[in-house]
């Protein structure tokens, strides 16, 4: 995403540059093309409006002359395209290949923090400092287990940094399974007594042990989840 500066009485103010594929090219496709396009024999003017090599300038002064404004028939282009348009050739008309044909770019990132990165870049925001090992390794049990981690195994992850191994064990730990049955027993309002009048007790403890707790920890698919709770 491009951004375009202007200053006006002092006040910086910050204006989204039209991006080429995204917003001037689809207006170009409808209005324009069919006579200043890819083909040689229907294109008029010796203008050819879906190259880089576009004539940002022209295109304006065509599209917003006074008294034969483009397209020549059918519907004019709006305000607001003839805008677009303006704001475009204003930042120096930058033209865009289509996505399809744009080199990949690899982040050193891996994974959701690519899309992270990315999104902090629009906003202009810098990642925070990558965190040392014994926030991570506290931050990952807190989430998966619920609880801090064993100090022999933080031990451990400190010593030879190997999170995957780390992050394994913790989803070996029963406590993953009951951290993450907490969610299914909350919504079920499960509780150990009815809640109502006196208060009675309800033995109904094998929900909770199977397969609440136990389906999490054997990554058991939703649907046998479901049918193993039908059946407690």
């Amino acid at each position: 995403m491009r951004w375009l500066s202007v200053a006006f009485c002092g006040v910086a103010l910050w204006a989204e540059v039209p991006d080429f594929q995204r917003d001037v090219r689809p207006l170009l496709s409808k209005k324009c093309i069919a006579c200043h396009g890819p083909d040689e024999h229907s294109r008029q003017a010796g203008l050819r409006l879906d190259q880089p090599n576009a004539k940002g300038a022209r295109i304006l002064a065509r599209v917003s002359h006074p008294t034969r404004p483009m397209p020549p028939s059918g519907p004019r282009l709006t305000d607001t395209e003839i805008k677009t348009l303006k704001d475009w050739v204003d930042a120096g008309a930058p033209y865009t290949a289509h996505w399809a044909y744009q080199k990949p770019k690899r982040t050193p990132a891996t994974g959701i923090d690519a899309f992270i990165l990315n999104k902090l870049a629009e906003k202009k925001l810098t990642p925070s400092k990558e965190a040392d090992r014994p926030t991570l390794a506290r931050r990952v049990a807190l989430d998966l287990i619920g609880v801090p981690p064993e100090p022999a195994v933080a031990a451990e992850f400190l010593r030879t940094g190997d999170y995957g191994k780390y992050v394994d064990t913790l989803l070996a730990n029963p406590q993953f399974g009951e951290r993450w049955a907490k969610i299914w027993l909350d919504l079920a309002r499960y509780a150990d007594t009815q809640g109502y009048e006196k208060d009675s007790k309800r033995t109904i403890w094998p929900y909770r042990a199977s397969p609440s707790t136990n389906s999490p920890s054997a990554n058991s698919p939703a649907t046998c989840c479901r049918s193993l709770r039908l059946m407690t």
